[in-house]
C-alpha cells in the first residue's frame, strides 16, 4: 500500500492543515494587532507634538512662528485652505486637501499618504483660532519608515516560526499517528496469518 493512501499520512495531513490554519489566524491577528497599536502610539505622539506646537505659537506681522525646534513635517494652511507656511523638510504631499477641509471646519483627522519621494508619512490635521474670527489648519507629521521596517521583522520572525512549528508538528503527528495505529497494525497483521484452515 502506498503510503500517501495509508491512514498514518492522511491523519498527518490533516494534522498539519489544522496545525497550519490555526498558525495563519494567529499570525493574522497579531500582525494586525501589532500594526494598530504601532500606528496607535504614533497618533497619540503626533497630537501631542501638536499640542506642543499650539503652546508655543506666535504670530507677528501675520508670520506665524514656533518657540521651539522641531525635525517633523509642519504645514499651515489659512481660512481658504491655502498653504501659509511649510516648515521641516521639504517634502510634498498629495490627497490632504480634505483633511485640511476638516481642519478647517473644527475637525482634526489622521491620513498616511505617500510624498513625492514614495516615503509614506502619518499626518495628523488639527484646526487652531488665532483669534476669535480667524482658524487656521496645523498638520503635524512623521515617516513611518521605523513601523514598516518592525511589521517587516515581526513577518519573518512569524513565516520562520510557522515553519518551523508545521516541521515540527509533522515528525510529532507522524510519531502520534504511528504510536496510535500500532494496535491496529498489529490485529491487521494477524488477520493476515490467519488461514482458512488455521484459526
Amino acid at each position: 500500500m502506498s503510503i500517501f493512501k495509508s491512514i498514518k499520512f492522511r491523519l498527518t495531513v490533516w494534522y498539519l492543515i489544522a496545525i497550519m490554519l490555526l498558525l495563519v489566524a494567529f499570525g493574522a491577528v497579531a500582525y494586525f494587532m501589532l500594526s494598530k497599536s504601532l500606528y496607535r502610539n504614533l497618533d497619540n505622539a503626533l497630537r501631542a507634538r501638536l499640542a506642543e506646537l499650539e503652546s508655543s505659537i506666535t504670530v507677528e506681522n501675520n508670520q506665524i512662528s514656533f518657540e521651539q525646534k522641531f525635525n517633523d513635517f509642519i504645514l499651515i494652511y489659512d481660512a481658504n485652505g491655502a498653504l501659509l507656511q511649510r516648515l521641516g523638510p521639504n517634502v510634498r504631499f498629495s490627497n490632504i486637501e480634505e483633511m485640511v477641509e476638516q481642519a478647517l471646519f473644527g475637525e482634526g483627522s489622521f491620513l498616511t499618504t505617500p510624498t513625492t519621494e514614495g516615503q509614506d508619512v502619518r499626518l495628523y490635521a488639527a484646526p487652531f483660532n488665532l483669534d476669535s474670527q480667524t482658524r487656521i489648519a496645523i498638520i503635524v507629521g512623521r515617516r513611518t519608515r521605523e513601523i514598516h521596517d518592525m511589521l517587516s521583522i515581526f513577518r519573518v520572525v512569524i513565516i520562520y516560526s510557522a515553519l518551523a512549528v508545521i516541521l515540527l508538528a509533522g515528525i510529532g503527528g507522524m510519531l502520534l499517528a504511528n504510536r496510535t495505529l500500532k494496535p491496529f497494525d498489529h490485529i491487521t497483521d494477524i488477520a493476515r496469518e490467519i488461514g482458512e484452515g488455521d484459526l
